[in-house]
């Protein structure tokens, strides 16, 4: 009677009464064939852009497909396919591709399975025939710890769950130590050894420090002097810090408002008891609303007085380029310039302009311009230079 071979690893099935005399010879190859099945190995040198991984009847090819590990090497000339055969056969390998190229798995019509060079790949043949595909089989991933580590211990990574449901997922070194945390509750993200607290935070501190409402980004700095540095580097070109705003919704904005901050800066400190509101702003300002023609824009400028923990605008360049200086109530706001022609006003009821002090002989050590006022202590008056000369005003 002819041979018959299991569908998969092709094994020969011996009937009963068949190789007298030679069973035992069978048996032995089917074991190899067995243990290459389970558990070989092989190393593929591989060459040009083709080549056929075989299983054949009850014998090893050369290379034997059966293994269950491939392991890639060689030189291919460029994308390589590898179609496993025959087309019928169901197999799963695991395969690291060591080449310099995409290395294609393939079977038969249906889909296949891309190794990128130097990466890894667990795939499945399903044996269909001529339509038979190749898929991977680790395309989602899911398990209560992942460890990672290299041959040395600093760079070793262990990725598991964290300590509670705003650090759900913890990223430490072997020893244990945290570097990075998910929180997949708020969809959150830290750098550092703390728990997000705000969509991306970059620590460098051992304790957790809560940020102002509405924070995007916070960076914490460690408990030295010094301060948190940002630095961005412009090749060519310097880096333009650019904030924007709009009305109405992200999927529908509308312009922006008169009064409307544009973006600005600010510092705040803590108090007694925690921190403060902003107590000095440099902000860019809308001074009207905005259409398609016009945006006029000024900078405002808010400090907090002595004595207070309230802000007040001190200062304001316009859009037409006019310099006003106002000394306001705490909460209050400098006014427009009382005269388009004004480049410079100073807006107070209980403060006035100093002009520069000095000498007769400091008067006369300077290079003097046409309109320069000064206030001379050796005459006691106020004197402008006009005209190439110095007189009193």
């Amino acid at each position: 009677m002819p041979p018959t071979y299991t569908s998969n690893n092709k094994i020969k099935k011996i009937a009963n009464g068949d190789e007298t005399g030679t069973w035992g010879t069978s048996t032995n190859t089917n074991f190899d064939l067995y243990d290459t099945a389970i558990d070989g190995v092989v190393d593929i040198t591989l060459s040009g852009t083709s080549s056929t991984l075989t299983i054949s009847d009850g014998a090893a090819a050369s290379p034997d497909g059966r293994n269950k590990v491939l392991v890639l090497g060689g030189s291919p000339s460029g994308t390589h396919t590898i179609t496993v055969s025959p087309n019928s056969v169901e197999k799963h390998y695991y395969i690291q591709n060591n080449t310099s190229q995409s290395v294609v798995i393939a079977q038969g019509s249906g889909t296949t399975v891309t190794i990128a060079a130097g990466y890894s790949a667990i795939v499945y043949c399903d044996g269909a025939g001529s339509g038979a595909s190749v898929k991977e089989i680790i395309t989602k991933f899911k398990a209560t710890e992942f460890n990672a580590s290299t041959y040395t211990a600093a760079a070793s990574l262990a990725v598991k769950p964290g300590s509670n449901s705003t650090n759900a997922i913890a990223f430490q070194t072997f020893g244990g130590t945290q570097v990075a945390a998910l929180d997949t509750t708020n969809s959150r993200f830290c750098v550092g050894t703390v728990a997000p607290t705000a969509k991306l935070t970059i620590s460098e501190n051992a304790s957790s420090v809560t940020p102002p409402s509405g924070t995007l980004f916070h960076a914490v700095g460690a408990n030295a002097a010094g301060g948190v540095r940002f630095s961005i580097d412009g090749i060519q070109n310097g880096p333009i810090y650019t904030g924007r705003i709009c009305f109405g919704t992200a999927a529908s904005p509308s312009a922006a408002l008169s009064s409307s901050y544009l973006a600005a800066l600010a510092g705040r400190g803590y108090l007694t008891t925690g921190y403060s509101n902003d107590l000095g702003q440099v902000a860019f300002q809308a001074e009207e609303s905005f259409t398609d023609s016009t945006a006029a824009t000024g900078i405002v400028f808010v400090t907090t007085a002595p004595g207070s923990v309230t802000n007040n605008q001190v200062a304001r360049i316009n859009g037409r380029g006019q310099f006003v200086i106002g000394v306001q109530a705490a909460g209050g706001l400098v006014n427009v310039p009382t005269n388009n022609s004004v480049g410079i006003e100073l807006q107070s009821t209980t403060r006035a302009v100093l002009l520069s002090r000095m000498t007769t002989a400091q008067r006369d050590a300077m290079t003097a311009v046409d309109g320069m006022i000064i206030y001379n202590t050796t005459t006691g008056t106020i004197q402008g230079y006009q005209s190439g000369a110095w007189g009193n005003l």
